[in-house]
């Protein structure tokens, strides 16, 4: 009998502490926020330059703006380029990645109070075996948001929300090759009744390491620069074996299309889900505008364009010419070029004027002819009277 009691206090003191634990874990369930994250980071991306056999360190800040004070953590993931839009695809750590294990980060957990930007330093320990361009991914997520198993037995991810910083790593070891060619400079369409109007230029990283293209895209009619583009204002990169189109477009131009928007100021679409457009008679929002100037008086050669509505009007031929610029192996800039032509035909407003020219024509041609009958009238009349 005494052997009973002792195991059955013994069962007792574990039901006991199994449910306290169980109700520590609830409470701590009930008090981590669910709401998603609102996170901003800063700087975004990062490029970083090495050595062989190298550590560098670079800072990055986050800052959770929730409402709720969260305790966050780093996640390490890559990515690569997602087809040609230069869009991060992001993936878990391959069997191959080593690289994984040359960064490390100071606070992998931490505090984060609402509306405080926190920094992170992420160090890299570069093995002299390195060469050429790795790509990580520093995802912030809550603390405790993990894959858990369900009931199926299947794993599903809790994760109420969180933010990648992308770092790009290019190591300078003996084999790095730079190298950009362009495939295609074109234009959405050759023809245009009005502004805007967009150039499209897919360029090709042949190279092993990433690279930045920068560049301008000079709009001229004849002698007269009416347009001045910065290609890849936003600084995109291309990454290594890769391919990307980038856009630009050409909005200064009067009369110009807007999209159409609802009451609420929201987009608005067709039954077939296209956005509308709208004429415009407005001066636009010129991105052709550089360092508060007139576009033309980036080359003092050229005719300078006043804030005159008139002067913006566009129409007949276009040439629009692309000088992309990236560094070599040496350092050097390395220019690419191409150019093209385009048409500006307003025809509404031709129409508009040709049916203006048509009614005074025929105006002009009555009053001459009612003239004419008038004075064929007189002289009859001077001819009867004379008999």
């Amino acid at each position: 009998m005494r052997r009973l009691a002792r195991v059955a206090g013994l069962l007792v003191m574990l039901v006991g502490v199994n449910v306290q634990t169980l109700a520590i874990a609830a409470n701590d369930t009930a008090r981590r926020p669910t709401a998603p994250l609102k996170l901003t980071t800063s700087p975004l991306p990062l490029t970083l330059d090495a050595q062989p056999g190298q550590t560098i360190s670079t800072e990055i800040k986050v800052k959770q703006s929730g409402g709720d004070d969260e305790t966050l953590m780093v996640h390490l993931l890559k990515f690569a380029a997602y087809g040609d839009s230069g869009k991060p695809a992001l993936s878990e750590r391959g069997p191959e990645d080593s690289w994984f294990d040359w960064a490390s980060f100071d606070k992998p957990t931490f505090d984060a109070p609402n509306n405080v930007w926190q920094t992170v330093k992420m160090t890299i320990k570069i093995p002299k075996t390195a060469a050429f361009e790795y790509n990580y991914a520093v995802e912030f997520t809550r603390a405790g948001d993990t894959s858990t198993p369900n009931g199926s037995g299947k794993v599903t991810t809790g994760i109420a929300g969180g933010t990648a910083v992308l770092v790009l790593l290019n190591v300078d070891a003996q084999g790095a090759h730079r190298h950009m060619s362009l495939e295609s400079f074109s234009v959405e369409h050759r023809i245009v009744e009005f502004m805007p109007t967009t150039f499209d230029v897919k360029l090709n990283n042949d190279g092993n390491v990433f690279l930045q293209p920068l560049g301008t895209i000079f709009v001229t009619q004849g002698k007269n620069q009416v347009g001045h583009l910065v290609f890849n204002e936003e600084k995109g990169n291309m990454l290594a074996k890769s391919h990307r189109l980038y856009t630009t477009t050409w909005t200064d131009g009067w009369p110009h299309f807007e999209v159409a928007k609802t009451s609420d100021n929201k987009t608005k679409t067709d039954r077939h889900g296209n956005v509308e457009k709208v004429v415009s008679f407005s001066l636009p929002t010129a991105n052709s505008v550089v360092d508060g100037t007139d576009a033309s008086t980036a080359n003092p050669i050229m005719q300078s364009e006043g804030s005159n509505p008139l002067s913006r009007f566009r129409f007949g031929k276009y040439t629009a010419r692309l000088v992309v610029v990236y560094s070599d192996d040496f350092g050097r800039d390395v220019p690419v070029s191409s150019q093209l032509t385009f048409w500006v035909i307003p025809w509404r407003i031709l129409l508009v004027l040709l049916a203006v020219l048509v009614v005074l024509g025929l105006a002009i041609y009555y009053l001459i002819s009612n003239a004419a009958r008038s004075r064929r009238r007189l002289r009859e009349l001077e001819r009867r009277r004379r008999r």
